[in-house]
């Protein structure tokens, strides 16, 4: 299991950082104790969802980590990012 890095809620605590998994409910339950653990948990948020479905608009950045080439619908995936986002917001794609 990956485990997101606290230091998006921690330089930025006014973010409201989210990270979504389509993986078991108990990934979701270790990020956030993880979350618990670097004192960050009051400014994120983990859910449960897909790539096509998570909650937003206006965003001003969506990121990806080591993900998209394992989806098995990027381009809807890349679409529902674009509607996601401000007109001038950002869409960051880590990928090996």
């Amino acid at each position: 299991m990956s485990r997101p890095l606290p230091a998006p809620a921690t330089v930025i605590p006014i973010t409201w950082p989210f990270r979504f998994t389509n993986g078991p409910p108990i990934s979701v339950a270790a990020a956030r104790e993880h979350a618990e653990q670097h004192g960050v948990a009051a400014n994120t948020r983990f859910e449960v969802g897909t790539a096509q479905d998570f909650p937003g608009k206006d965003l001003d950045l969506v990121t990806f980590f080591d993900c998209l080439h394992d989806m098995g619908d990027p381009v809807g995936a890349a679409r529902h990012v674009r509607q996601a986002l401000k007109p001038d917001g950002s869409w960051m794609i880590i990928e090996p």
